[in-house]
């Protein structure tokens, strides 16, 4: 039996979201160079962990079944799309304000990353036959989902503090953990095969 590897990545998608903020918080304090607009960007940006587990496991799946070409021609199409997106973006969003351009970037980097992910899973349903279970997918997004709204109610009730931040990212672990064993998303039997060798 193996592991789901989708129950971790979005977790670590939503702590690499939230724990820079309480780093930021203890060294420098909540002064933002561009207020309320870093906060787009380190959600577009984290968001493309997802992207990278996916494709990164969707690459080496067609680089086993000896088909390098679809990686190669998936990474040439992102990059050339990433290239024309952060060009229109920044252009036309810097003339709104020069802040924009920002997250005009961030949203072409994003926006052609997932891209580039759809190219490889659709791919693997053509040329391999491989489509992925749709419960290994919303199981671990919905548990996800339901622990950044309590990281949100958790950072709107308490002060942040570097050991409250800690606190706070703990005990999201905790419970997100709690979820993925209530909604049988994964099994005991699973989480042991992860330390075995």
């Amino acid at each position: 039996m193996t592991p789901k590897i989708t129950n971790l990545k979005f977790p670590a998608t939503l702590i690499r979201k939230i724990a820079p903020n309480i780093i930021h918080q203890y060294w420098i304090g909540w002064i933002n160079i561009v207020p309320n607009r870093t906060n787009i960007l380190k959600l577009f940006l984290s968001l493309i962990i997802l992207e990278v587990s996916f494709s990164s496991l969707y690459t080496v799946l067609f680089n086993s079944k000896e088909k390098p070409k679809i990686p190669a021609f998936t990474n040439l199409t992102t990059s050339i799309s990433n290239v024309i997106l952060n060009i229109v973006l920044i252009f036309y969003l810097i003339k709104i304000n020069p802040s924009y351009g920002l997250i005009g970037a961030s949203f072409a980097t994003f926006m052609s990353r997932y891209v580039g992910m759809g190219i490889l899973i659709f791919f693997s349903k053509k040329r391999l036959d491989i489509i992925p279970h749709l419960d290994s997918i919303t199981k671990p997004l919905f548990a996800s989902l339901v622990m950044l709204a309590y990281l949100f109610i958790f950072d709107y009730f308490i002060e942040l503090t570097v050991f409250t931040g800690i606190l706070m990212i703990l005990s999201a672990a905790i419970f997100y953990t709690i979820l993925i064993f209530m909604m049988k998303a994964t099994s005991i039997e699973e989480i042991k095969s992860l330390f075995k060798r």
